[in-house]
């Protein structure tokens, strides 16, 4: 099933529900928010957890826990820092190598804004060089990142999204796919500027749209992409919230990634987390490094991984059957790193 008839057989009622929930309003119900599927249930963006009157029950998976979130507690994607880099660079050699005749069916589970002013930016050296760099006359053999930026302007004030990094060096109305964004603000401006696409933002956190992703599965090239704010260790309770967590790789996103690598349409899966803390206790570097090498082995895949660190790493990991783009990868972020 393709993502262009998936839509005709939705039903906008709790039928197709794949969470036993109630269905509560969608803020923004109007076209393009044509599924009907999921309660669009916010979540906590790190804090105590607060009342709410869902429990978020997916089949098979009964322990995942949503909460209440405020706009103002939505954390800002662009930190104006070298992670940025490291997850835009590393996405958009993807989306460059993997696309055919510029068409690619795209998932972004964290979506942020089209375009944010950096929130805190510092460490940020090799960003403020490349940026730069994008000012000045196009050359030969650059980065797909400098041109996405030259394209697109890019200033600390109005720093992009993966979707319009992707869509500034493909083509627009040949993108597929969905972006998932908990802010209803953020979501409006998601809306307006996919309008008229194949490309559908969604109302609430990607764990309620696992299914949605799953059923519509890609008919091109493909990129499944995650940015969480960073990866911890399986909780007794886990929550909806801004963090990967193992269980999310090995029970809950598994099946998903493992329909679309049945598709034999050429893809790749980047994972990006940030400041990730090593030493003694909890070292969540070497777990994300663990368990995406893990999944990678269950799901017959390639893997590298990619960082850039001034103390805990900003580290990036991409799965792929595609061993020269990992290759590629390799070489480009290589230069990126290194402002040669």
């Amino acid at each position: 099933m393709t993502v262009d008839n998936f839509f005709h057989m939705l039903a906008p009622c709790p039928s197709g529900c794949y969470f036993d929930c109630p269905r509560a309003a969608d803020p923004l119900d109007s076209p393009p928010n044509r599924l009907g599927l999921f309660a669009p249930l916010t979540y906590q963006a790190h804090s105590e957890p607060t009342q709410n009157p869902f429990r978020l029950r997916p089949r098979g998976l009964r322990s995942i826990r949503p909460l209440g979130l405020s706009e103002q507690e939505v954390p800002t994607v662009a930190k104006g820092n070298d992670g940025n880099l490291l997850q835009h660079g590393i996405e958009a050699e993807i989306a460059v190598h993997l696309a055919i005749d510029n068409s690619l069916h795209v998932v972004c589970t964290h979506g942020m804004k089209p375009f944010e002013p950096w929130e805190n930016p510092r460490r940020n050296n090799r960003l403020v060089h490349w940026i730069g760099y994008a000012t000045q006359e196009e050359g030969n053999c650059e980065p797909a990142i400098v041109r996405a930026y030259r394209a697109l302007q890019v200033s600390p004030e109005r720093y992009p999204n993966t979707g319009e990094i992707v869509a500034s060096l493909l083509t627009r109305e040949k993108l597929t796919g969905f972006i998932s964004e908990v802010c209803p603000e953020k979501l409006s401006g998601l809306r307006q500027a996919w309008s008229s696409t194949g490309v559908i933002a969604l109302f609430g956190s990607w764990r309620q749209h696992l299914g949605t992703f799953q059923e519509a599965p890609p008919d091109r090239p493909w990129l499944f992409t995650m940015d969480p704010m960073s990866f911890f260790p399986d909780q007794a309770n886990n929550q909806d919230d801004d963090r990967l967590y193992p269980l999310d790789l090995h029970a809950r996103l598994r099946p998903v990634w493992e329909r679309f690598l049945a598709t034999e349409e050429p893809g790749a899966i980047s994972l990006f987390s940030f400041e990730l803390m090593r030493g003694p206790g909890t070292d969540r570097y070497q777990l994300f490094l663990d368990h995406t090498r893990a999944i990678a082995r269950n799901l017959g895949v390639e893997i590298e991984s990619f960082e850039v660190s001034y103390g805990n790493p900003h580290v990036g990991a991409v799965l792929t059957k595609d061993k020269e783009l990992l290759r590629h990868l390799g070489s480009s972020w290589k230069r990126l790193h290194d402002m040669t």
